[in-house]
């Protein structure tokens, strides 16, 4: 899922948060739930208002890597669950960073066995919600 302004990578400047969030249905007990994400450069993600964890590591520019979460406890069975993420997108390259070629984004997967054998998937698709946010906004401070 791209992040608002990312259709164009001229307008996606450095330093830049998102918020996505997409609402589901868990429709029984959970024998498992994995969660799978990638996202330029960095997200932190939540499952019904618990943080997670922090993924992935940073890539390379022909490749992203992605973080494996096991996120069976954070869910509610038989009730309406929240994934959220927090990307952050730095924009550079160095010799850690390879972002700034103006794109950014999420991807994800969350897959959900439940006891009685069946299966869910929820992947990141247009129905997520984003938003771009300003709270982080000020000037980057740099080096002199």
């Amino acid at each position: 899922m791209v992040a608002p302004g990312a259709e164009d990578p001229r307008q996606v400047p450095p330093n830049q948060h998102y918020f996505f969030r997409k609402t589901f249905r868990v429709r029984g007990p959970v024998a498992s739930a994995v969660c799978f994400i990638s996202a330029d450069d960095v997200a932190r993600l939540y499952v019904n208002g618990r943080f997670v964890g922090q993924g992935p590591a940073p890539g390379y520019p022909q490749w992203y890597y992605f973080t494996r979460f096991d996120v069976t406890r954070f869910l509610v069975p038989d009730q309406v669950n929240v994934l959220a993420a927090h990307v952050y997108y730095q924009g550079l390259v160095n010799r850690v960073w390879v972002s700034g070629d103006g794109l950014t984004g999420l991807i994800l997967q969350l897959v959900i066995r439940y006891r009685d054998g069946r299966c869910d998937t929820v992947v990141t698709d247009s129905t997520w919600r984003v938003l771009t946010c300003a709270a982080y906004s000020g000037e980057p401070t740099g080096y002199k």
